[in-house]
């Protein structure tokens, strides 16, 4: 007699992690010692973590560790359970510093790793002495990322203090968003032919490569940034003429505090103007003074202009006097006139010499020549300069004197500053000379303009009819 016996069976339960496995097989009906396939997914933000036994008869898988394996079957009902886990990934974080020339080097600093889970956000941020913090971040993480960071360097002001002048007489590398480690250069202007650079200061400790004597000045800026000025010379040497102007109009020249001591002044009024050889206008004056200035001072120069030339030649016409108050002629028919030159002045106050504020600040004054009509028998204008202007010839038009302008025989008076201008119609009369008082005009020659000596002046001069061109002022400076 024969048995076959059939071994007993057990039930299998398949239990998983609803979280992150999507779907676990293998369960049934087995023969105690049976190896039974069995199988996890996983869901799309999680990994396989293991099989584990959770009840029954005590058995062995064929690797808990993997999501498809075998389970041996006890001499028991048992239950089994896969198990997931989030799913992470590795966050490398990394930084480069800036070089002082801005550029960055090809390598970086490694600043660690981080675990983040799936869609979760890397966050990193840097701090390193003397660079700019920066941050970055990577949101919904869903693979392995590096984080990279530049830090450019700090940062810093180069600043002007006043001193000898203002911190707009630098060039160069001015202002802020200068690196530190980065090489700069500022340069020192000369102001006027007067002051030039002499050396640098420097407020703190001077940088690397500081030259308080080199200019430019190229050095290292530093962490704090740079306060710095100019300290500045005179430049003059003894006879060194620092002005002069062939051209009317005002001129400003600055006296700078660095150039205390003595300055020559030269001034030459303008001539009268001609009609022909016979016929000329006067030559303007000269005046010379030295007067010493110990603090900056701003003198305005005004220079005269020559006198109109045969200006006047048709009927009522009227030719306008040479800049600086000379006085304008007039010719009626078949007439001719010129106008009166202007005087060249020196003053502390801006403007013409009938300014009463420049007449105030004035330091010294040539008279600009009468003028001319021609009258077929020669006559010549009035000489400009001196304390008293000269006449005309022939009209005997008095020129400016240091209290009046001429009127004498004249048909319009001179006034302060100006020579006389005859505008109206009906009378030919050729313009005065401006002046501390200008000549007069007169009917067939104008009255020259008077000069001037301010307060102050030493070795001072003046004299009639020396200049025959336009008017001139030359500043010589003497030292102390």
């Amino acid at each position: 007699l024969s048995l076959d016996l059939p071994r007993n069976t057990y039930t299998l339960t398949v239990n998983r992690d609803t979280s992150y496995v999507s779907a676990a097989s293998g369960a049934g009906t087995y023969r105690w010692g049976q190896s039974v396939s069995i199988s996890a997914t996983v869901t799309t933000n999680g990994v396989f973590n293991g099989w584990t036994q959770t009840a029954g008869t005590a058995s062995s898988f064929g690797n808990a560790n993997t999501a498809s394996t075998t389970f041996t079957m006890p001499k028991s009902n048992a239950t089994i359970k896969a198990n997931g886990k989030i799913k992470t990934f590795t966050c490398t974080k990394r930084y480069r510093l800036q070089n002082a020339d801005g550029t960055y080097p090809s390598s970086y600093v490694s600043a660690g790793t981080e675990t983040i889970n799936y869609g979760a956000t890397c966050s990193y941020s840097q701090t390193y002495s003397g660079y700019q913090q920066q941050s970055t971040s990577k949101t919904n993480m869903t693979a392995n990322a590096t984080l990279s960071l530049d830090l450019p360097r700090n940062t810093y002001c180069i600043t002007g203090l006043n001193s000898s002048t203002d911190w707009f007489m630098y060039t160069g590398d001015y202002g802020c968003g200068f690196r530190w480690g980065q090489t700069v250069t500022a340069s020192g202007v000369n102001l006027e032919l007067s002051e030039v650079f002499d050396s640098w200061g420097i407020q703190g400790t001077a940088p690397s490569g500081w030259n308080d004597t080199a200019n430019p000045n190229t050095f290292t800026m530093p962490q704090g940034g740079v306060t710095f000025y100019v300290n500045y010379k005179c430049g003059l040497s003894a006879n060194k003429e620092v002005f002069s102007s062939t051209e009317a109009g005002e001129h400003a020249f600055v006296v700078r505090g660095v150039c205390p001591g003595r300055y020559k002044i030269l001034a030459l009024g303008a001539p009268g103007g001609d009609i022909d050889s016979a016929h000329t206008g006067g030559n303007g004056g000269r005046s010379i003074g030295t007067k010493s200035f110990s603090t900056e001072t701003v003198l305005y120069i005004n220079v005269g202009g020559v006198g109109t030339s045969n200006g006047c030649i048709n009927s009522n016409s009227v030719c306008f006097g040479g800049t600086n108050g000379g006085g304008a002629g007039h010719a009626t028919a078949s007439t001719r006139a010129s106008s009166g030159g202007g005087a060249s002045h020196v003053s502390t106050v801006s403007g013409g010499l009938n300014n009463a504020n420049v007449r105030n600040g004035i330091i010294i004054v040539a008279g600009g020549g009468g003028g001319v009509v021609y009258n077929g028998s020669g006559a010549n204008g009035g000489l400009g300069g001196g304390a008293q202007g000269g006449k005309g010839n022939y009209s005997g038009c008095d020129g400016g004197s240091q209290t009046a302008g001429g009127s004498s025989n004249c048909v319009v008076a001179g006034t302060a500053g100006f020579g006389g201008s005859q505008l109206a119609n009906g009378t030919t009369a050729a313009g005065g000379g401006g002046g501390w008082f200008g000549g007069g005009a007169g009917e067939t020659a104008g009255g020259g303009g008077s000069g001037y000596l301010g307060s102050g002046l030493t070795d001072a001069t003046m004299e009639n009819g020396i200049q025959d061109n336009w008017g001139r002022v030359t500043i010589t400076y003497l030292g102390n």
